[in-house]
C-alpha cells in the first residue's frame, strides 16, 4: 500500500475499530471510498488485518512480544488505526521499554482523539511512572470533551486508587491495562502481600519477612507479567528474608547500588505493586518524594512518600536510580527504609564498586523502566 493511501487510511479507522455498531455492508462500502482501491482487495486487507491483531494478541499473551509487535507492525502497514497502535504500546510496556510506550502512547492518543480511550491509557501509563498530577490533568480535559467514555471514566477512578478494573474496556483489548502472566500460574486463593526486589541473578529475591510469614506457597511476579513460585531460603537483618525463585526471571538491568545513605532532603523515588489482595498481574507504581532524616546510616529511616492505600515494600531508589534500600511496613508508626547495606550481598561486587563514584540525577521515565523488571509483586496462600 502507498504512503497516500495509507495517510487516507487513517480516516477509517474509527469505522474498523467501531465496526460492531455498524452495518458490515456500509463500512466496507464507505472504506472502498477512502482507500481507493476494489472491494475486494480492500475486503482481503481488511481481513488480513483483523488476522494480525488477533496474532499480535495472542503472542503477548504467550510473554512473545518480539512476534507481538512483527504483528502488529504488519497490521499497521495496512490501515492506521487507533487499536494497532494501542495494541504496540503495551507491546513496548510488557518488554520493559516504558519509554518508548509513553511516547508512542501520547502520539496514539493525540493521532486518534476520535477514540478517547486512547487518553485512557496515555494517562495511565503517565501515573504509574509517577506523573499523577499531569495525567489527572489531562485526563479532567478529557472528560470533559467526552464525560460518557467508560475508559476515562474507569481510569479516572485507577489514579485516585491502587485498585485495577474488574470490567470494561480497561480490562480487555485494545486497552488492556495491564501485562499479561507467564510461566507459573498462582493458586486461586492467594493474596497479594505487598512488594520485595529481584536480585541481580534473576534467581533470588528480598523481601520483608513479616508480609510472607506463616505461608504455605509463595510466588512472585515482575512488572513484566513473568511469575515464578519461591521459597524462603534464609533470614537477613532488619526483618528481610532471601527467597529463592523456582524459576529465574529476566535479569534486570545493570542494578548500582547506593554508596551511602542519600543526603536527607534529596529526591527519593519508590517503585511498589498495591497490596489489594488481587493477584492478578499489574505495573508497579512510582511514587516520588524525598528522603527523611536520619541518624545511623544503616538503620531504617522513615519512608516520607504518600502513596495511596494498599502501596506496601518495594525498591527505592535515589536521584541517580542507584538502589537505595527496601520500604517496609513499619507495625507501631510510619514506613520505613532498610537501607540496601543489608542486603547488597544479592547484588554483584560490580554493582557496589560502580557506585562508589559520582552519578548525575536519571529522569524519572529511566528509572521506572529499570524498576519494571526489578520491582516484584509478591503472592502468598495461607
Amino acid at each position: 500500500m502507498t504512503v497516500l493511501r495509507r495517510s487516507a487510511a487513517a480516516l477509517l479507522g474509527a469505522a474498523v475499530f467501531s465496526a460492531a455498531a455498524q452495518s458490515p455492508t456500509w463500512s466496507l462500502e464507505a472504506q472502498r471510498r477512502l482507500w481507493g482501491g476494489s472491494s475486494a482487495n480492500l475486503s482481503q486487507d481488511l481481513s488480513r488485518r483483523s488476522a494480525l491483531l488477533e496474532l499480535g494478541e495472542a503472542r503477548l499473551a504467550d510473554g512473545d512480544t518480539e512476534s507481538a509487535q512483527r504483528a502488529f507492525d504488519e497490521a499497521a502497514l495496512i490501515v492506521h488505526a487507533a487499536d494497532i497502535e494501542f495494541g504496540l504500546v503495551r507491546t513496548y510496556m510488557q518488554e520493559g521499554e516504558y519509554r518508548q510506550a509513553v511516547a508512542f502512547g501520547a502520539h496514539a492518543a493525540g493521532a486518534h482523539p476520535e477514540f478517547p480511550g486512547g487518553m485512557a491509557l496515555y494517562a495511565l501509563l503517565l501515573q504509574v511512572g509517577g506523573q499523577g498530577r499531569v495525567a489527572l490533568r489531562m485526563l479532567d480535559e478529557a472528560l470533559a470533551k467526552a464525560p460518557e467514555d467508560l475508559a476515562l471514566q474507569q481510569a479516572k477512578v485507577a489514579l485516585s486508587s491502587a485498585r485495577q478494573p474488574e470490567a470494561g474496556p480497561l480490562t480487555v483489548a485494545p486497552l488492556r491495562w495491564a501485562p499479561y502472566g507467564s510461566l507459573t500460574q498462582v493458586a486461586s486463593d492467594a493474596k497479594v502481600v505487598g512488594s520485595g526486589i529481584l536480585a541481580q541473578d534473576g534467581g533470588r529475591a528480598v523481601a520483608q519477612a513479616s508480609a510472607v510469614a506463616g505461608a504455605r506457597h509463595l510466588w512472585v511476579r515482575n512488572g513484566l507479567g513473568q511469575t515464578s513460585a519461591a521459597t524462603v531460603s534464609e533470614h537477613l537483618n532488619d526483618g528481610l528474608v532471601v527467597l529463592q525463585l523456582n524459576q529465574a526471571l529476566a535479569m534486570p538491568p545493570a542494578v548500582t547500588l547506593a554508596p551511602k545513605a542519600p543526603f536527607a532532603g534529596s529526591a527519593s523515588y519508590w517503585v511498589a505493586f498495591a497490596a489489594t489482595g488481587d493477584t492478578r498481574p499489574a505495573w508497579p507504581m512510582l511514587r516520588q518524594g524525598f528522603f527523611s532524616r536520619y541518624t545511623d546510616p544503616q538503620a531504617p529511616r522513615l519512608l516520607s512518600i504518600d502513596a495511596p492505600q494498599g502501596l506496601r515494600g518495594g525498591p527505592v531508589f535515589d536521584a541517580a536510580g542507584r538502589l537505595a534500600g527496601l520500604a517496609i511496613t513499619n507495625d507501631i508508626g510510619p514506613d520505613l527504609i532498610v537501607p540496601v547495606s543489608s542486603f547488597s550481598g544479592l547484588f554483584s561486587a560490580s554493582a557496589a564498586a560502580s557506585s562508589i563514584t559520582a552519578a548525575p540525577a536519571l529522569p524519572v521515565d529511566v528509572i521506572y523502566e529499570t524498576a519494571l523488571r526489578t520491582t516484584l509483586q509478591l503472592m502468598v496462600e495461607r
